[in-house]
């Protein structure tokens, strides 16, 4: 197995990548988990705890928990096109749920998430130059279900956001543009968003989630769905 995960993963553009079954990554009982990539050094916060099952897996409890990646650092704001991607398991829905975020850490709203929304819908959302509030979204058509395991992808190409659901379009494209306000600090987070200046989060994750990766580039639909049979053994 590769360290970013599989022989096959698409490494093009790939500029962070965790997971919790890969020991380069993440050694279990740690607090700590390592980017795979850059090298960014996460924090697991309050009482996230490492699982071992589909090869390793960290679990969040709905609450509090949250792993905090390369505060201050600029590495996940993206520039002109991009890709986010990863393995989850949810263990309730009705309400908003965090898998990845990066938010300024100073003022000002989120620069992107992924998260479950409260209609148990796949959801990506970022900053945009084309309409007031200057954000756009896009979700998808699947209503999930608890303690399954799914593969989330969004990829954005500067024109259009995208949205993948275990390899397949999971919905029509979303026009958008990109805009970033110049916020210092971007706190990245899995599992939760923690709004600037505060250090507490909201829209906690209840469940589990292994893996988690970003590119610099807008996957392919081909590209996608090679991530996802690359690694879908471990989970289906």
């Amino acid at each position: 197995m590769g360290v970013h995960g599989g022989p096959d993963i698409v490494e093009d553009g790939l500029i962070f990548a965790v997971d919790a079954g890969n020991g380069q990554s993440y050694v279990s009982g740690s607090a700590t988990c390592v980017d795979m990539i850059s090298n960014l050094n996460g924090t697991l916060i309050n009482t996230v705890v490492y699982e071992n099952i589909n090869q390793g897996t960290w679990n969040f409890d709905g609450s509090d928990d949250y792993i905090q990646i390369g505060e201050d650092l600029t590495t996940l704001i993206p520039g002109s096109a991009l890709s986010v991607e990863g393995w989850f398991k949810v263990a309730s829905l009705g309400t908003n749920e965090t898998i990845f975020s990066c938010v300024p850490g100073n003022s000002g709203a989120y620069h992107w998430y992924l998260r479950i929304n409260d209609s148990s819908q796949l959801e990506y959302a970022m900053r945009s130059d084309s309409g007031s509030p200057f954000y756009k979204s896009i979700t998808g058509g699947t209503t999930l279900v608890i303690d399954t395991w799914y593969h989330g992808c969004t990829t954005w190409d500067g024109s259009d956001i995208n949205l993948y659901l275990n390899g397949i379009s999971d919905t029509a494209a979303v026009a958008s543009s990109f805009y970033i306000s110049n916020y210092n600090g971007p706190k990245n987070n899995i599992g939760a968003r923690v709004e600037a200046n505060t250090s507490s989060p909201i829209d906690e994750f209840y469940g589990n989630i292994s893996s988690l990766r970003y590119y610099n580039k807008a996957l392919t639909a081909a590209e996608v769905l090679q991530n996802y049979n690359a690694t879908k053994e471990r989970f289906i």
